[in-house]
């Protein structure tokens, strides 16, 4: 599942209210290296992440962040998604 939230501050506080809101305890999140998300694990969340300076696919966990940076450029840029179903 994929979510995004508008915020005025991306600080620790701001960011662990909203995955704390959004996200079930235990789920698996895949994130860069940004500082505010090192608390991830001791919260009760599986915490992979990607340091990009190195590589965008970790070569341990095969975690990447590819799909959710094509899909966060798309919304910055105001392409609207087809939508399917109902």
């Amino acid at each position: 599942n994929i979510f995004f939230e508008v915020v005025e501050k991306r600080d620790k506080q701001t960011l662990l209210e909203i995955i704390k809101r959004k996200i079930v305890i235990g789920s698996i999140i895949i994130s860069d290296c940004w500082k505010a998300y090192d608390c991830l694990e001791s919260e009760g969340y599986r915490h992979l992440t990607v340091n990009h300076r190195e590589n965008f696919k970790d070569p341990e966990t095969g975690a990447h962040t590819n799909s959710i940076e094509g899909t966060r450029q798309k919304i910055k840029h105001g392409v609207h998604f087809p939508k399917f179903g109902i």
